[in-house]
């Protein structure tokens, strides 16, 4: 009888054993699918584009010096267009775009900050180089003639126009934040509503996605 109860016993151990092998087995692709399916959720919003834009524009760099946008692009940029004499969106903006970067830094997630103005005839390369100090060291600024911010502006879709001929006057254009890559392939584009919570963890899902595809 004790035999039997031994025997009856070592089966159990077995089945439960290979019960729970299995279990570890199913549990792994199980993981790695609703890993990917959160992953691609950053995919699945409107404002992910995979767009390719012509990156290749002359403009000239907060230093003074003639520069072409491709050459300044890191691995992962996020481009803003606006302009330093902007009174109240273009800092909220700007603000918030730091705070997302410095998330995505402790993240160890890194993106670079671009502005670009819509305002060349006021935003000189040195006042630039003063305006992109005060948000962040790593901010780069970039202006350029009226037809090298036409094309800039053109390439991103961007609208800019001003609203009165007088000597203070302000510029009424689009306030998209890009996220664009260094081959120019425009990833996602992020709008004045997002958070900075948002948009890094919408930065980070995408490169995450982009890493282990």
């Amino acid at each position: 009888m004790n035999d039997n109860i031994k025997v009856q016993q070592s089966k159990i151990r077995i089945i439960i054993i290979f019960s729970l092998i299995s279990l570890i087995g199913l549990s792994i692709p199980l993981i790695n699918y609703f890993y990917k399916y959160e992953v691609a959720e950053c995919l699945r919003s409107s404002k992910f584009v995979n767009k390719k834009i012509d990156i290749d524009i002359p403009l000239i760099y907060e230093d003074g010096n003639n520069v072409v946008l491709s050459n300044l692009l890191d691995k992962y940029n996020l481009i803003y267009f606006g302009y330093s004499f902007c009174p109240d969106v273009c800092p909220i903006d700007l603000g918030r775009n730091i705070e997302a970067i410095e998330l995505l830094g402790e993240r160890s997630v890194g993106v670079l900050p671009i502005f670009i103005t819509v305002d060349p005839e006021r935003d000189t390369a040195e006042r630039l180089n003063e305006y992109t100090d005060l948000f962040h060291y790593r901010l780069l600024g970039l202006t350029g003639t009226e037809d090298q911010i036409k094309v800039a502006k053109k390439n991103f879709m961007v609208f800019s126009a001003k609203n009165n001929s007088n000597t203070n006057y302000l510029v009424d254009h689009s306030t998209f934040s890009y996220l664009v890559n260094q081959s120019g392939q425009l990833l996602k584009y992020f709008k004045r509503k997002d958070t900075p919570q948002y948009i890094t963890d919408q930065i980070e899902c995408l490169i995450k996605n982009e890493n282990n595809a």
